[in-house]
């Protein structure tokens, strides 16, 4: 709204002599609506309201109407038929009204307008049959007339859309392309959407839940999310959300505001509203027949998908609106936040839906109460209507719902997207009633695939497992190959399922980490050879070609630093995806894609980038505190390197000329590696300006890998049409951005070399004057010791760079032997015993391993440093079964320092309710117990048990749930 000085308005008054519908308004209700255009901005809202919300239907019409007619020029309120499309935030978000008000507004409109919608909807219908028998120039002329007589709606806006698709490409209606052109610039994520929708080639889920995703920026983008969702999910949810749906609708058009109204007619009397009836019957008249609709998408298998994504055309239509009402509740994820599966839903399903039991949904019976032959046959065919049925019949008849083995495999065949539709709850009620190990395992990997959760994913591997040692020889190819000859969409998820990360899990069959990337490589080739794209024999071969590059590791994995990629694509879904999805399917259609350099699009990269680095729970952040500033970046450059030289050139050190300069050297040396500990060892932050890892994408060597990110996103969502996967593309270069920060902190390391060895100190020992053998030991040692120092800094750069595998896996006993060596850098007389029995051993994979491994450091590390020199440390793992749940137990006990007393150690084991737990990892620069609470804030299922003192000895017990 723009200010209006007092001159012009008394000015307006007096030439529009008072107006009519000005005239009507008593003095106050007058007053108000002059003190409109002499206030703020703001101060006019709130007068707006506030009339809006006191004054009757009767005299609030009166107020719009001359509050329109007396600022036409810049309006305030929206027309009823616009001269444009309405795609933009153009108007101030006002206050709702009551529903009731609401749609006695809307009735009272109507009537004033009676005899132009009249005529509108004749135009509409006559354009209707133009579409429907395809007679597409004839349908342009019409749109021409309509956008002259009764200006634009959205109504108009999805008929444009669908005759510029069903148009022959070498035969487009420039007219038409010029309106769809127009509304594509003021708005991409209106009108893009709907384009997208209408295409037979992108996903319409995806770009659903992209659509009703976006962000919630309240007022200033509602009308946008209102209207962007029409083709998507028109239904409103509940009163509310049919009230904020209506004034969306009305800001667009009063045809629209008609259309959203008959589509939620449920949730109305029609009766209190006689024109609002009179007009739904007149539209009603209007729609071709579903014969007629259905016909325009050809008769073969893509015939149905096509048309659900077409059918917000035809919005206007009962028996759409009953078809669609099935269709955007049941094939849809059924946890969506904008709609809820209610009795009085599924009583109104169950009145137009024919089958009631899986055999006749398999039938070639009718599927849906709809008279249409060329929708069943389109029915038949596809998989969408079928697939929403069984998500139905699931959901009402849970565990009664009688499904054979043969019948599963069918579905299989003739449903699609199950794995993103399904209830999860319900589902499992079906599970025990199947009578095969591989048919409730087609079951759980629907239920792992939607409901993302750990145990879901447990019992699926666990299931797998069983039956591929059952029947397949323990082989994953030669189950998915059978799966195929059975289901080939069900095969298909099978393979997307058994990623690396599932198949490391997978210990009763998958015996090495080599067997994991050959089984994977496997599973690539098989796909490949099944579907004739090269893409996949492609990835097979790389992921060969590194197996053998790469020398085999060894069990225990030495990288330092690290991102629990598992919580990383968590966050990533529930905070970039939907905007990143949006973004991209603003940009589509409109040019945009081609246009790299995006700054929204790079703005998200970035934000990932940093939550990547700076994350406590699962950033690098945290792994760094974890696993380096912890006493492993010490103990490994400065202990192990000092205790090493003392012991092995004790005599050497203990002559005068020499006492006098070790000690000096030692003192500089510490002070020189622990200046990197407390200086670099960080993400950099104002806090922390010398930290080595930047958080951010500045930088030339950064941008360059920054435009090679935002391409490889959108040729994903070229080919895709969706962003699904795109988490693995970010966190792919996420850890492209981190290594040109771990190159330069590497050469860092490198040129500290000369700094550490100090030769000034050192050098030049052997012309002291030293006895022969004392000579010839102190250039030994002149010589040993700056290479001591290389091979430990060599070491180092080993750590900082990204992991070769995102699930490491080594046995429990090893890990310990492993940290026990590590502790042993730093305090060389710590030997507890490490020997093991393999036959008695348990091993850890992905998190579980990270987990233990920082715990075990912990405690071990606190052992060596606090307890009794040379004291026993002994342990106990083991697996804990209850009636709910299987935990793996671990036990400690380390033998107290003799000097200090039980209560003194049971005070130092203290956690205070207000100690920082949460940055616990970030902030402590060596080992403490409240880094051991802290694992136990990072994941839930990691407990500590018990830490206390007893008997002379500190006993630690914590314990992991498996959830199998």
């Amino acid at each position: 709204m723009k200010d209006i000085i007092s001159k012009q308005i008394l000015s307006k008054l007096y030439n529009h002599n008072l107006l009519p519908s000005l005239e009507k308004l008593d003095i106050t209700t007058r007053n108000k609506v002059r003190a409109i255009y002499t206030s703020s901005e703001a101060d006019a809202v709130k007068i707006l309201n506030k009339m809006r919300q006191n004054l009757s239907v009767r005299k609030l019409l009166n107020v719009e109407k001359a509050i329109s007619a007396f600022h036409n020029d810049d309006s305030i309120l929206p027309p009823n038929f616009p001269k444009s499309f309405q795609t933009q935030e153009s108007y101030i978000r006002l206050d709702s009204l009551p529903l009731h008000k609401q749609m006695s507004m809307l009735n009272a409109v109507l009537r004033e307008n009676e005899k132009m919608m009249v005529a509108y909807i004749q135009s509409i219908g006559r354009l209707n049959q133009a579409i429907v028998s395809s007679r597409f120039s004839e349908a342009s002329n019409a749109i021409k007339s309509i956008v002259e007589q009764f200006g634009f709606s959205h109504c108009l806006l999805r008929k444009i859309i669908l005759v510029n698709e069903l148009y022959q490409d070498d035969n487009k209606d420039d007219y038409l392309l010029a309106l769809q052109n127009d509304a594509v610039k003021n708005s991409k994520v209106i009108t893009a959407s709907l384009i997208h929708c209408y295409q037979e080639e992108q996903d319409y889920l995806g770009i659903k839940r992209s659509i009703m995703g976006l962000p919630n920026k309240g007022n200033s983008n509602k009308y946008t999310r209102d209207i962007a969702r029409l083709a998507f999910h028109s239904h409103a949810k509940d009163n509310d959300d049919l009230n904020e749906l209506v004034q969306s609708n009305m800001q667009s058009s009063l045809l629209d505001a008609l259309i959203i109204t008959k589509v939620n007619t449920r949730l109305l009397d029609l009766s209190k509203y006689t024109h609002i009836e009179k007009f739904i019957v007149e539209l009603e008249q209007t729609v071709p027949t579903l014969d007629e609709m259905v016909g325009l998408n050809g008769n073969d298998e893509n015939t149905e998908y096509l048309f659900i994504k077409q059918s917000s055309a035809w919005l206007e239509s009962k028996k759409i609106i009953e078809y669609r009402y099935l269709i955007d509740h049941f094939y849809d994820s059924p946890d969506s936040d904008y709609f809820e599966l209610t009795p009085d839903l599924i009583e109104q399903l169950g009145k137009i839906i024919d089958v009631k039991d899986i055999t006749s949904l398999l039938s070639d019976k009718k599927l849906l109460d709809l008279v249409s032959i060329k929708l069943h046959s389109a029915q038949q065919k596809g998989g969408v209507t079928r697939s929403a049925i069984f998500n139905y019949l699931v959901f009402t008849q849970k565990s009664e719902l009688v499904i054979s083995e043969e019948q599963l495999y069918l579905l299989m065949s003739q449903t699609s997207a199950l794995d993103r539709t399904i209830h999860v709850q319900s589902m499992k009620f079906i599970l025990p009633m199947l009578p095969s190990q591989e048919a409730k395992l087609v079951l759980r990997l629907l239920i792992a695939k939607k409901s993302r959760s750990e145990i879901d994913q447990v019992s699926l591997k666990s299931l797998t497992e069983k039956v591929l040692k059952a029947n397949y020889e323990g082989s994953l190819v030669k189950f998915i190959d059978k799966m195929s000859k059975k289901s080939e969409a069900l095969a298909f998820y099978l393979y997307e399922t058994c990623n690396e990360d599932f198949i490391a899990r997978m210990t009763r069959v998958i015996k090495t980490t080599k067997q994991i990337t050959e089984t994977r490589a496997a599973l690539h080739s098989w796909r490949g050879e099944y579907s004739g794209e090269s893409l996949y024999l492609d990835r097979a071969r790389n992921l060969n070609i590194n197996s053998q590059i790469n020398k085999i590791r060894g069990e225990i994995d030495d990288n330092r630093i690290y991102v629990d990629t598992t919580r990383f694509s968590e966050w990533f879904v529930d905070n970039i995806s939907s905007q990143m999805g949006s973004i991209l399917l603003i940009l589509d259609n409109s040019d945009g894609l081609d246009q790299i350099e995006n700054p929204q699009l790079t703005d998200l990269i970035e934000n990932c980038f940093n939550e990547f680095c700076t994350n406590s729970f699962f950033g690098i952040a945290s792994y760094l505190g974890r696993r380096i500033r912890h006493g492993t970046f010490r103990g490994h450059l400065y202990s192990s390197v000092v205790n090493n030289i003392e012991k092995k050139y004790e005599d050497l050190i203990q002559i005068p000329q020499i006492d006098t300069k070790w000690p000096e050297w030692k003192s500089d040396y510490e002070k020189r590696v622990m200046g990197i500990i407390n200086d670099k060892l960080y993400i950099n932050a104002p806090q922390k300006k010398l930290g080595f890892l930047y958080p951010n994408l500045r930088g030339s060597a950064k941008r360059v890998i920054v435009q090679k990110c935002l391409s490889t996103l959108v040729e994903h969502f070229k080919v895709a049409g969706n962003i699904v996967g795109a988490e693995a593309i970010v966190i792919e270069f996420c850890w492209r951005f981190a290594e040109v920060d771990l190159k330069k902190f590497n050469s860092y390391i490198k040129g500290q070399k000369p700094y550490l060895i100090n030769g000034s100190v050192i050098n030049n020992i052997n012309n002291l004057n030293l006895e022969r053998d004392s000579l010839k030991q102190a250039r030994e040692f002149e010589r040993e010791l700056p290479s001591l120092i290389t091979e430990k800094l060599n070491i180092i750069c080993t750590w900082f760079k990204k992991p070769q595998s995102a699930s490491p896996k080594a046995s429990l006993n090893l890990l310990y032997k492993a940290v026990v060596s590590e502790v042993q850098q730093t305090f060389d007389n710590f030997n507890p015993n490490t020997d093991f029995e393999e036959a008695d051993d348990i091993e850890l994979y992905g998190g579980v391993y990270h987990i233990f491994y920082d715990a075990l450091y912990v405690i071990i590390f606190n052992a060596a440093k606090h307890g009794k020199p040379e004291g026993n440390l002994t342990r106990e793992f083991d697996i804990v079964e209850s009636s709910d749940k299987k935990l793996l137990y671990c036990k400690i006990l380390s033998e107290i320092n003799d000097t200090h007393t039980e209560s003194y150690v049971t005070k130092q084991l203290q956690v205070l309710p207000n100690d920082d737990l949460e940055n616990a990892q970030v902030t402590e620069n060596r080992s403490g117990i409240k880094k051991l609470h802290n694992l136990q804030l990072m994941d839930k299922k990691f407990r500590v048990e018990v830490v206390n003192c007893r008997y002379r000895h500190v006993v630690t017990e914590f314990s992991y749930e498996l959830g199998y």
